[in-house]
């Protein structure tokens, strides 16, 4: 399973958060406490410290564009099944490094132990990253010292 190492840096960053509703996590699951954030510092309450860049959505949810992007670097999208890399290789169209032909896409996160919300965002994330056939595998792990 490709893991976000093996990924292309530019696969990572500009494809999975495409498939990330940010607006609709805050008010569907924390019910509007919250704002959406885009980067280190946050934006509310308003300070000199957040960027232009961290104020505006650079991400907009767009599953089309995210599956569009999978698509240029090698992967044959399979919505709610399992993209496979079609075109190993670390060319800037190509899976990257590692993945071999028809080796699946998907993410194993550690978790620790979760609250009901987490675990709802949780399910939530893989339904959205599974819209292209990007398989979450939750594992569990201590992170203790």
């Amino acid at each position: 399973m490709a893991t976000p190492e093996d990924l292309q840096p530019a696969v990572l960053p500009s494809g999975i958060p495409d498939l990330v509703d940010q607006p609709l996590y805050i008010s569907k699951l924390y019910h509007n406490y919250g704002v959406n954030t885009y980067g280190p510092v946050p934006v509310e309450p308003q300070n000199n410290f957040a960027s232009s860049y961290e104020k505006s959505n650079p991400y907009p949810y767009n599953p089309s564009k995210a599956k569009s992007l999978l698509t240029s670097h090698g992967w044959k999208v399979v919505p709610g099944g399992t993209s496979t890399c079609t075109k190993p290789g670390t060319g800037a169209d190509e899976c990257g490094a590692g993945i071999p032909a028809g080796g699946p896409a998907g993410l194993r996160p550690a978790v620790r132990q979760r609250t009901t919300i987490t675990a709802k965002h949780d399910e939530c994330r893989e339904v959205e990253l599974g819209t292209a056939g990007i398989n979450v595998t939750l594992t569990s792990a201590s992170f203790t010292r």
